[in-house]
């Protein structure tokens, strides 16, 4: 049992240190399909902490990241689906006792123990998801339907600063 925590502990670690934008990765980070020439579609599956404007930020980065790596300098997102999976996990409960034994003048011995104890729990973890489908320009476009034209290298610079991404755009 230690040793299957143990396993648990490390792969969620090492998760974890992947940082927040990487390719996909045990159910965490961002893929993309290649639709048309210029249209892609963008997913950004999230971790527990990757909520509200968190996934809004990355799904944005990786759409100009697409973007710039295919050798446009705009896009606009045509579509975007949402949804929330709730996943769980268990800790179990874990009981120890301390005895502290002393030795008397006359030899004898006389024992104290204590018990502390942590009640299992169930942990409820929620697991963002969002595609984008993402159209993009070489020029900004006069009309966009009404709908937001990133611009795909000050979206890179600014959002990706904000996550540390130093890296160049790549496919």
């Amino acid at each position: 049992m230690k040793k299957l925590i143990a396993m648990c502990s490390a792969v969620l670690l090492g998760g974890c240190m992947l940082g927040p934008y990487s390719k996909l990765l045990a159910g965490h980070g961002y893929t993309d399909v290649r639709l048309a020439p210029d249209v892609f579609r963008v997913t950004f599956l999230g971790g527990g902490l990757d909520v509200g404007p968190r996934i809004d930020d990355l799904v944005l980065l990786r759409s100009a990241e697409v973007t710039l790596a295919h050798g446009y300098s705009y896009f606009v997102v045509t579509s975007e689906e949402r949804e929330t999976r709730v996943g769980s996990y268990d800790e179990p409960g874990v009981s120890t006792t301390t005895e502290v034994v002393t030795r008397k003048k006359d030899g004898e011995r006389e024992a104290t123990s204590s018990t502390t104890a942590t009640a299992a729990k169930t942990t409820e973890v929620k697991l963002p998801r969002v595609m984008q489908l993402i159209r993009c320009y070489t020029d900004a476009p006069k009309d966009a339907g009404g709908r937001v034209i990133h611009d795909a290298r000050a979206v890179w610079a600014t959002v990706g600063a904000r996550y540390g991404v130093k890296r160049a755009p790549e496919r």
